[in-house]
């Protein structure tokens, strides 16, 4: 008699098992990366805004078109923002640096911005 001799092709439950096991942890290592890179994109995206929001500002207070008071909630490009506007008088000088802060009221990581104005402060 002829014996047959088959031989069977495929992937045994170990190796399957194996391979999903790494395709997981690459994916998981992406979507964490992807996560993080949206988190950052963001936080960018709010510093840029009140970059433009403190320069804005402060243009329309140097014509003379805006007088900010200390603290500002002011909303610019759909978000609320708190504004302050700080006034630092150098010792032994005439001059002052104003100091403008903005931050999103509620925002992604709740980062703020300065921008330093110097003006000569008035005579005593």
């Amino acid at each position: 008699m002829m014996q047959s001799h088959q031989t069977e092709q495929g992937f045994t439950l170990l190796e399957v098992l194996f391979a999903l096991t790494i395709i997981a942890v690459v994916m998981s290592s992406y979507s964490y990366s992807l996560a993080t890179a949206s988190k950052h994109s963001l936080a960018i995206n709010e510093r840029f805004m009140a970059t433009v929001l403190l320069r804005n500002m402060h243009a329309q207070e140097s014509l003379g078109e805006l007088q900010l008071e200390a603290e500002n909630e002011i909303k610019f490009a759909g978000k609320l923002w708190l504004l302050k506007k700080e006034k630092v008088l150098l010792p032994n000088s005439r001059l002052r640096l104003v100091r403008y802060q903005a931050a999103p009221k509620a925002g992604v990581n709740q980062a703020f911005v300065s921008l330093l104005r110097p003006e000569v402060a008035n005579p005593r």
